[in-house]
């Protein structure tokens, strides 16, 4: 949500709510926010790499989430922590987006150069051995090697600079 300890948001849930106006959209962020954008915007208090708080923010959605727009702590391993503890639960079809993946180059969240494996870089490119293990071809040459992923049912990943888009199958 932004704003890091300032009460007030950033501006990025109004964007959501102005930009996807069927939604119902909810912000979490660590730090206690003043959150007055409507009726389809609601916000929780939590951390992203607690499994309890993302399922509060699922809970205050009151479905499984359609979208995921993590633009959290830019931690690596919140980052990973979130996606694997709500991608299962989207529905088919469903989009999880990772922003500001430049932070993976940067010390003082984890990363450098090149992306370190436990960075968001490093976590997006273990995502690509989850998608191949699906590639039939695998089943057409069993004598060769083939990745050893569960695919997580990822459909597709793509990735632009400073963010990835996953899609659930």
């Amino acid at each position: 949500m932004g704003g890091y300890e300032s009460p007030t948001p950033g501006g990025s849930l109004r964007v959501w709510r102005d930009h996807l106006p069927r939604s119902s959209i909810v912000g979490l962020d660590i730090s206690e926010k003043a959150v007055n954008l409507g009726p389809r915007v609601r916000f929780v208090r939590g951390d992203q790499s607690v499994p309890e708080d993302l399922d509060r923010a699922v809970a205050a959605l009151g479905r499984p989430p359609d979208i995921v727009i993590d633009d959290g702590s830019h931690l690596a391993h919140h980052a990973r922590a979130s996606f694997e503890h709500l991608f299962p639960l989207m529905p088919s079809g469903s989009v999880y987006f990772i922003e500001d993946l430049h932070t993976s180059y940067w010390d003082d969240y984890g990363g450098a150069v090149p992306a370190p494996p436990e960075s968001a870089i490093g976590f997006l490119k273990s995502l690509i051995d989850r998608i191949e293990s699906d590639d039939r071809v695998f089943g057409w040459f069993p004598d060769l090697p083939a990745p050893d992923a569960p695919s997580l049912g990822i459909e597709r990943l793509d990735l632009q600079p400073g963010v990835a888009a996953i899609l659930k199958r």
